[in-house]
């Protein structure tokens, strides 16, 4: 903390904007240092925002990753931080996969032996799209040669016979799929040579449909990050978690209601791209609170101990401060 104020490191995504500008309600008696700081803003160390709350704790409040908090609250490990259920973050993993032209994948069932590149091993989203594969479209994940870009921020032991070669630093992921050297890419953020129409194309030619399909099947938006608070910070302010879970349902509620204006956004059909997904969806798709979303990281917690990430597959009630399992 800086003197009283406690640091809250968000990425400013629309449905943060209340907290940047003051409509969302934050709880009282604290002075919020709300920053703006995204997944891969870089810290005085180069690192990205994860990096820079694990293991440097430099945030008081922070949106982290779930893959990697799950990991270290599996192994036991003495956390500097709490999670609490809300989550910033959130992707389908069928519009996150991409797929080479010419490399004769037509859908899941053709990606055993190809290779494909990721952000790291561990990336949330590619713990997501491997266990999307292996549970809902029945494709063996160890069958695929894993690429990863990146090292992981926590360390695991890879599973027997599982493939993991990673991508030499700074390489071109282009020239790579030109050579035939990587047939596709799973990634949130991929490289516009890796989105390339002339080079690659989405595994599933209409996302939008396999996406709602996967929700009505599933019931899960899957989660990509929650909020972590630092232990010390909790102790000085009890209550302060649950509280917390309010203001972001208050900032949902608040984002929701820009799109009253149809021209909120510059998208032309913004508004009717918000109707249209209510009525696809039916529901909720950004739930805040640990009941509603129980099942969603159970799921999640089941891919990882399938994937070997985690020694065991813990109870969702404890990964979260206990004062917010009620919500």
């Amino acid at each position: 903390m800086d003197g009283d104020a406690v640091s809250f490191a968000l990425d400013r995504y629309d449905r943060h904007f209340p907290f940047f500008d003051g409509t969302a309600p934050l709880p009282r008696g604290i002075d919020f240092d709300v920053l703006q700081v995204g997944q891969s803003s870089p810290g005085r160390d180069g690192t990205g925002r994860h990096e820079r709350m694990y293991p440097g704790v430099e945030f008081d409040i922070c949106e982290f990753g779930l893959s990697p908090y799950l990991m270290m609250a599996a192994r036991g490990a003495a956390l500097p931080f709490t999670a609490i259920p809300c989550f910033p973050r959130r992707l389908f993993s069928q519009s996150q996969m991409w797929v080479r032209r010419g490399a004769g994948i037509e859908g899941p069932q053709d990606l055993a032996g190809k290779r494909i590149a990721l952000r790291s091993f561990h990336t949330t989203l590619s713990v997501l799209a491997r266990g999307d594969l292996k549970s809902y479209y029945g494709t063996a994940w160890e069958d695929i040669v894993w690429c990863p870009t990146k090292g992981d921020m926590v360390a695991f032991d890879a599973k027997p016979g599982v493939r993991i070669e990673p991508i030499p630093t700074g390489a071109d992921l282009g020239a790579l799929a030109d050579a035939g050297d990587i047939d596709g890419c799973f990634m949130p953020h991929p490289p516009p040579a890796m989105v390339d129409p002339a080079r690659m194309r989405r595994l599933f030619a209409d996302a939008h449909a396999e996406e709602a399909t996967f929700f009505r099947a599933t019931g899960a938006y899957p989660i990509m990050h929650l909020v972590v608070i630092r232990n010390e910070v909790l102790d000085a302010h009890p209550g302060l978690a649950r509280a917390l879970v309010e203001s972001f349902r208050a900032a949902q509620r608040i984002s929701e209601s820009y799109y009253d204006d149809p021209n909120w956004s510059c998208l032309a059909w913004g508004r009717h791209d918000f109707e249209a997904e209510r009525q696809s969806f039916g529901a909720d798709i950004w739930p805040e609170g640990f009941t509603a979303n129980r099942a969603n990281v159970e799921r999640f917690i089941g891919y990882s101990f399938d994937q070997g990430l985690i020694p065991r597959a813990p109870a969702p009630e404890s990964l979260f401060a206990a004062e917010t399992l009620e919500t």
